[in-house]
């Protein structure tokens, strides 16, 4: 596995982590937990740092060696709670990249343009108590 870090996608709930599954794997990633054949149940799947990962999470290994960690939130409105404590880590446990995904939850056919429920201004805030120069 690569030493570069992780990289990490926080979503919404379990059906946004449905979709990243299907996603990683379309582009030739590894889904780490695949049932060995023949045999129930999900692989233990561990993070860079040896650390399990669990309660609801996926891990990836994309073509390169490179860990993945997808992580459903339970909810939009947690996300940027999730990735605030994940970038105070980053020192300790690098972070090569980090996505937080968020959608409007509205239905394909509609005409209106739906908010995420999270403002500009809040993902804006949150990069720069980070990285006040970007």
């Amino acid at each position: 596995m690569s030493d570069l870090g992780e990289s990490v996608i926080y979503c919404e709930g379990y059906l946004d982590r449905a979709f990243w599954k299907g996603w990683l794997r379309h582009l030739g990633c590894t889904d780490l937990g695949e049932p060995e054949p023949g045999r129930p149940g999900k692989r233990p799947v561990y993070d860079p740092w040896g650390d399990e990962v669990k309660g609801g999470q996926f891990g990836f290994l994309s073509g390169s060696d490179h860990f993945i960690r997808v992580v459903p939130c339970g909810g939009r409105d947690k996300i940027v709670g999730f990735a605030r404590r994940r970038l105070r880590d980053r020192q300790r446990r690098p972070l090569a990249n980090l996505i937080l995904n968020v959608d409007s939850d509205r239905n394909a056919g509609l005409t209106e343009v739906g908010t995420c429920g999270i403002s500009s201004q809040r993902f804006e805030q949150l990069v720069h108590e980070f990285e006040p120069a970007a």
